[in-house]
């Protein structure tokens, strides 16, 4: 006799081997999945990083001379105010304040000078919340060369996940005195 068909334990063999091999697709496409999710949350927290440096890296190497004001720097209250030709917010050469609260930092910009005694925070202003940071701290070091004034900044942050940034930007704007 001819056989044109699969028998009943012929199908149900296959079928079984079928839905092991579905099962371990199942959970390595799971596992890809959850380090996909992994990974993803590690890469935005690079972003967020590497936005937070340039942001600095800008706001310092653009700043006018002679106009980065180290105002406090205390255990949980920094105050740095300078005038800068980066913006975020698009206004022609603004004036910044970096402030520490309450472990979170601040980058206040406006198209008003924070120490002018016409200041007040009814002006326009823009605040954004940079990250909440357990330490920040920025030293200034002036280089001299045939009566040229060459500003450096050293840059400390430390952040609440334990992430530490250290670098040094030089202002982009020498003067003469």
């Amino acid at each position: 006799m001819k056989k044109n068909a699969f028998s009943l334990i012929e199908m149900l063999v296959s079928i079984s081997i079928l839905a092991i091999m579905m099962l371990y697709l199942y959970k390595s496409y799971a596992s890809l999945n959850m380090s996909n999710d992994i990974y993803k949350t590690k890469v935005k927290k690079l972003l967020d990083i590497n936005s937070i440096t340039k942001t600095l890296l800008l706001d310092f190497s653009l700043a006018l001379p002679e106009s980065i004001k180290i105002i406090k720097q205390e255990e949980n209250e920094v105050l740095i105010r300078m005038q800068t030709l980066n913006s975020k917010h698009r206004n022609f050469s603004p004036y910044l304040m970096y402030m520490v609260k309450n472990d979170k930092l601040y980058r206040l910009e406006s198209l008003k000078d924070f120490s002018s005694a016409s200041f007040s925070f009814n002006d326009v202003l823009n605040i954004d919340e940079v990250a909440e940071v357990q330490r920040f701290r920025v030293y200034k070091y002036i280089k001299i060369v045939k009566r040229i004034y060459t500003e450096f900044y050293l840059i400390d942050i430390k952040f609440k996940e334990e992430k530490q940034i250290l670098f040094k930007v030089k202002a982009l704007n020498e003067y003469k005195k």
